[in-house]
């Protein structure tokens, strides 16, 4: 049974080639959702309305996972199959805030926002789970990681560019 279909032309921005859906997810927003595609493009789209309401361009390959900040930053997360993982601020038209290349050494299987929580958690194809919490001014964040059994703490924060950069991982 179908419910509804959308226009692949509504939901892909203007002069894009057709690209299969690669992910989708429900925002915290009645009637909003995310659709990844292979080709690298995020749209955030209004299924009561039917219309875009913008759209993001990761470059790297497929979009893996989308995930919505729920706890009052208006943030998007998508992850693709090289191991990075974006963050666009949607109250910025999708501009792009933060990425962390190489998040995992191979594709990103998931993101998810902990509800209510500066709190992103990833997993990957190297068969690692990553925490991310953002708890340092203007989108900085502290990445946990479990590797070899131990726990690692990487700060990162960010350049004149407003991009990550690491500090060498420490145990804690």
């Amino acid at each position: 049974m179908c419910i509804h279909t959308f226009s692949p032309a509504n939901l892909l921005p203007d002069g894009s080639k057709p690209a299969p859906i690669t992910a989708i997810v429900q925002s915290h927003v009645a009637d909003i959702v995310g659709v990844g595609f292979s080709s690298g493009i995020v749209t955030i789209h209004d299924i009561r309305a039917d219309e875009r309401i913008l759209y993001v361009k990761l470059d790297g390959g497929a979009i893996s996972a989308i995930a919505f900040r729920t706890d009052g930053q208006e943030l998007l997360a998508t992850s693709n199959i090289t191991g990075n993982i974006a963050l666009w601020d949607l109250n910025q038209k999708g501009r792009l805030s933060h990425i962390i290349r190489g998040a995992h050494d191979g594709p990103v299987a998931s993101i998810q926002w902990i509800p209510n929580q500066p709190v992103l958690v990833s997993s990957g194809e190297d068969n690692s789970v990553k925490v991310n919490l953002f708890d340092a001014p203007v989108y900085g964040f502290s990445d946990l990681a479990i590797s070899n059994g131990c726990l690692i703490r990487r700060i990162c924060r960010h350049d004149s560019s407003n991009f990550a950069q690491d500090i060498t991982p420490r145990l804690i």
